[in-house]
Order: structure tokens, then C-alpha cells, then sequence
């Protein structure tokens, strides 16, 4: 998924029905906890995952709350989820710095910062 996507992030839900939260999955993940321990790779996402709690942003959050709180949690990643709490996709510091310096420069911004899935 992480390929074809061409993501290095991935949120684990319960079901695509509710998408609750259950963790989330780095490549890096998979390489130190996977791959590096088990030279068979086939672990389960659950033993690779980073388990709850996790820090997550809101789809309402804006741009120095979500700053924040990726320094506060030290993470380059957050899952965004909305009022009911189903996530509804990755804000990642990248696509902060890209619209912080879009709006310095006077050039239009997407709608939506967070990747959807």
C-alpha cells in the first residue's frame, strides 16, 4: 500500500465501515521492527505498529495547532480525524512547510492540507 500510494505513513483502523484508530505504520516500522527482526517478513501490522495513544489532529486544526502538536509529540506525521472520530487522512510536516510557504508567497493553497484515503 505504502508504494503504490507513495506514502511512508499509514493509519491502522478497526474497519473501513467506523475507521477508528487503532495505530499507525511507518516504513520505518517495517524495516527496524519487521524486516530487521524477522528475516521471514511475515509479522503481523499489529506486533509492527505504533499503538494508541497516539497524538492526532483534528480535520479543524489549523496550521500552528497542528506545528504544535507534532513538537510536543516529536512526530513529522499525524492522523487527522473528524467529530465522530474516523480518520480521514495524514497531515505530515511536509505539507505544513509547503502551505506555510505557500501563503508567505502569495500562492494559492489547496483546500485541504490532510491527504485523504
Amino acid at each position: 500500500m505504502m508504494r503504490d500510494r507513495h506514502v511512508g505513513v499509514l493509519p491502522v483502523i478497526d474497519d473501513l465501515r467506523s475507521r477508528h484508530l487503532v495505530g499507525i505504520v511507518t516504513a520505518r516500522d517495517i524495516v527496524v521492527r519487521g524486516m530487521a527482526e524477522d528475516q521471514e517478513g511475515d509479522r503481523r501490522i499489529a506486533d509492527l505498529m505504533t499503538h494508541p495513544p497516539l497524538a492526532v489532529a483534528h480535520v479543524d486544526a489549523d496550521v500552528e495547532d497542528i506545528m504544535d502538536l507534532m513538537n510536543q509529540n516529536r512526530v513529522r506525521r499525524l492522523p487527522v480525524v473528524d467529530d465522530r472520530g474516523r480518520v480521514v487522512g495524514i497531515v505530515a510536516l511536509s505539507d505544513v512547510t509547503k502551505r506555510l510557504y505557500r501563503h508567505q508567497h502569495d500562492v494559492p493553497v489547496p483546500s485541504s492540507v490532510a491527504r485523504e484515503f
